[in-house]
């Protein structure tokens, strides 16, 4: 098992997409999860759709279907929908 930040990026028609994952997990060679830290209590959508696209990244570099989570100072959320929040986001994107 192993568990680091790690920074992701990938090139859509539109343009870059990139950040750092505060943290994603490993289990022998494959990539697990990926952890969104929040040092507050509430999580919004904010926080869900940034952790649904950093889903998204390590899906596309990986190929691999990653569980999402974002961890808030007492509570952790599982995004189990994380797929249609990041394409979600990225139509937003596209239009900017």
């Amino acid at each position: 098992v192993w568990a680091s930040p790690l920074p992701l990026a990938w090139q859509f028609r539109f343009g870059w997409l990139y950040g750092v994952v505060d943290q994603v997990i490993f289990e022998e060679g494959s990539l697990k999860a990926v952890i969104e830290y929040k040092s507050y209590y509430n999580v919004n959508k904010m926080e869900i759709t940034q952790a649904s696209l950093y889903g998204l990244l390590a899906s596309l570099v990986f190929a691999t279907r990653p569980k999402v989570y974002v961890k808030a100072l007492k509570k952790i959320l599982e995004v189990k929908d994380w797929e249609i929040w990041a394409l979600k986001a990225l139509r937003r994107l596209r239009r900017l």
